[in-house]
């Protein structure tokens, strides 16, 4: 088990692709303790070389096939020899096969659902085992909004994540009584991953994630944010309540839509014949951390380090801010280290809620408030990627207007130090906002951010 002076260890199933493997690096970006399940062996390889190279302190890999209840005590038993102990297990494996019930083979119904409902149930079984003789630790199971709504042509899909978040709720309750053990659910609407390329179909087309589209990372940094801060279901996508109210309040409504909308933003225009995707047998040429639905999806494909709106490691921002601040960069830098200080220059931002442990390492978040008194809206800040003294990429949410991503560099210039503050929105209504129109906002507000800045870095 990991102390305060070791990295602690984190067991991540579907690690091969998607949402798990975007976990996996996050997590070696601190430093910790890998093992990595997933069926197939080529793709755990590639990503414990990701996960090496990311800084990861050791990385263990286990094919592990989750709905084989004897495979999986394998799993935590080569855990526990390697490391002496888990600290938080990500639970991310889950197959998916499209089509109306009747046209999808019972075989594939069948697996689909062993893999997603019997998978987790094995997964829980030996991590709340292992939790309770430490007496601490975290898991954390990534559903989908799916378990909340219904949609045609995905009833083996639908089934099990509804079966997963009945499982959950209920070790939720059970686990109140287990102190320093934590279970959290993590529901994702559509997000650009390779599940969609690897599923089964029956309809005569591939599937595709329905808009608006996330990130991998971005559904991987509130993963690893409830490994330390559980939540019981925290919902990553802004139509996700929309969906489910139009489910709950106008069923009438909802069943006449959902059809339609299903046929035209849940399936791909590209014909295919009956195939079972990857629902019996992994299909290692087609795993990998994203998809192919970028752009206008909402989903920016993600090059260089790999979070949500880069490209080449540079923010794809309208609008670029600098300022030649009168401090040094360590200075400057000891500002944007201390999240207690960032209502003092982030405009907008009025108090501050909580500072994660560790800020500004990735994964960490600034819990804020905005607006005056009773108008307050809650909200956080999350950090993507850090380069410590350099560099600070950070996901801010500020929802009703959405999210924005943030790019800040800091160049020393002699004595001083030059800022260079990148922003665009990446989500929520102000995408929508004309690029203009948005550039010259996000403008006018950064050049006082930054003015800010200088003020409290001079200052000090």
């Amino acid at each position: 088990m990991s102390t305060t002076d070791e990295p602690r260890t984190v067991l991540i199933t579907g690690a091969s692709s998607g949402i798990g493997r975007a976990v996996a690096h996050l997590l070696a970006e601190e430093g910790a303790q890998l093992v990595l399940a997933a069926r197939s062996p080529e793709t755990l390889e590639q990503a414990r070389q990701e996960c090496v190279a990311r800084g990861a302190a050791a990385v263990l890999v286990v094919t592990t096939d989750v709905a084989d209840a004897a495979a999986v005590d394998t799993l935590f038993s080569r855990a526990y020899e390697e490391f002496g102990g888990v600290d938080g297990v990500v639970h991310a494996a889950a197959v998916l096969a499209y089509g109306r019930f009747a046209d999808v083979p019972q075989d594939v119904f069948d697996r689909t659902l062993a893999t997603n409902i019997t998978g987790t149930a094995n997964i829980a079984r030996e991590a709340l085992l292992l939790f309770q003789d430490q007496k601490v630790g975290s898991l954390v199971v990534v559903g989908s909004v799916l378990s909340k709504i219904a949609a045609p042509f995905m009833s083996p899909y639908g089934t099990s994540k509804w079966a997963v978040q009945g499982l959950v709720r209920t070790l939720q309750i059970e686990a109140r009584a287990m102190p320093g053990i934590d279970i959290s659910l993590v529901s994702p609407g559509g997000v650009n991953t390779p599940i969609y390329g690897q599923a089964g179909s029956y309809t005569g087309h591939p599937g595709r994630p329905p808009p608006p589209v996330y990130s991998p990372e971005r559904v991987a940094s509130e993963v690893v944010h409830a490994l330390d801060h559980p939540e019981r279901d925290r919902n990553v996508g802004v139509a996700n309540p929309l969906m489910v109210l139009g489910f709950r309040a106008l069923p009438g409504v909802y069943d006449v839509l959902v059809g339609p909308m299903m046929r035209l933003l849940g399936q791909d225009r590209a014909a295919v014949g009956p195939h079972p995707g990857n629902v019996h047998e992994p299909v290692p040429d087609l795993e990998g951390v994203h998809g192919r639905w970028p752009g206008p999806w909402g989903c920016a494909h993600v090059a260089s380090r790999g979070h949500a709106g880069t490209e080449n490691g540079q923010v794809r921002g309208v609008t670029t801010n600098s300022r030649t601040i009168d401090a040094s960069p360590d200075k400057v830098w000891n500002v944007l280290a201390d999240g207690w200080l960032y209502p003092l220059w982030v405009v907008g931002a009025t108090r501050m809620r909580e500072v994660d442990d560790g800020w500004p390492a990735v994964g960490t978040k600034l819990h804020h408030s905005a607006g005056v008194w009773p108008l307050v809206l809650d909200d956080n800040t999350g950090v993507l990627d850090v380069d410590p003294g350099r560099s600070l990429r950070l996901r801010a949410r500020g929802w009703p207007m959405g999210e924005a991503e943030v790019l800040i560099t800091l160049t020393s210039a002699g004595s001083a130090t030059r800022v260079e503050l990148s922003e665009d929105a990446v989500a929520g209504p102000g995408t929508l906002v004309p690029a203009p129109l948005r550039s010259a906002l996000i403008k006018w507000r950064n050049v006082e951010a930054l003015r800010r800045l200088a003020h409290v870095a001079e200052g000090r």
